[in-house]
């Protein structure tokens, strides 16, 4: 009885792309890329090596025969062939769910690479497919608000109402007087810095 392998997906479906009648091997496979860099000694190694996006091979068997879901043998002419179509197409960069024996569903692979043969052609072909599928990683974009747009500086103007601040001298005043008064008052008792 045909299995879901295959299922294509875009921004808002999912829809089933692909059956096969068997899968004869999973092979999945992982890859860290180390830095070429010294490390220094007692450091922790992850700051220094990234992982990869994983990578499976997958072989299927896709048959114009094959048991239904009675048990009995059904004969569909030209599957093995559509199948094919449907590999090629999909090989084109088509975003991708596959079911898997052992691990189940891995979301969001691309078919990387393909290999077929057909089996014996007397009516009814058999297609054995090698499939190699690599996982995209999808990054979480965050929408950053752009700052607020700030008001030019200006002056006030007299027109806005703005009255300059009054100044006042009279600190200023007073305060010479008294360093004035106190000088004089010293050149008057100390004969040092009178001057003679």
């Amino acid at each position: 009885m045909p299995e879901d392998f295959l299922w294509e997906k875009t921004a808002t479906t999912r829809d089933l792309a692909l059956q096969v009648d068997a899968v004869t091997k999973y092979d999945p496979g992982f890859e860290t890329q180390l830095s070429d860099n010294p490390m220094e000694e007692g450091i922790d190694t992850t700051d220094h090596a990234v992982p990869r996006p994983a990578t499976f091979q997958v072989e299927v068997i896709i048959s114009d025969r094959y048991l239904g879901v009675d048990g009995q043998p059904v004969v569909q002419v030209g599957r093995a062939l559509a199948a094919f179509e449907t590999l090629e197409r999909l090989a084109q960069g088509v975003f991708l769910d596959v079911m898997v024996p052992f691990r189940g569903l891995v979301e969001g692979v691309l078919l990387q690479r393909g290999s077929t043969s057909f089996g014996p052609g007397d009516g009814e072909e058999t297609l054995r497919v090698s499939l190699s599928f690599r996982q995209v990683r999808i990054g979480q974009s965050e929408q950053v608000p752009a700052p607020a747009r700030r008001e030019p500086k200006t002056k006030p103007t007299r027109d806005d109402g703005y009255k300059p601040p009054k100044l006042v001298y009279a600190h200023t005043a007073d305060r010479g007087r008294t360093i004035a008064r106190r000088y004089f008052v010293d050149a008057l008792t100390d004969r040092n810095r009178s001057g003679d």
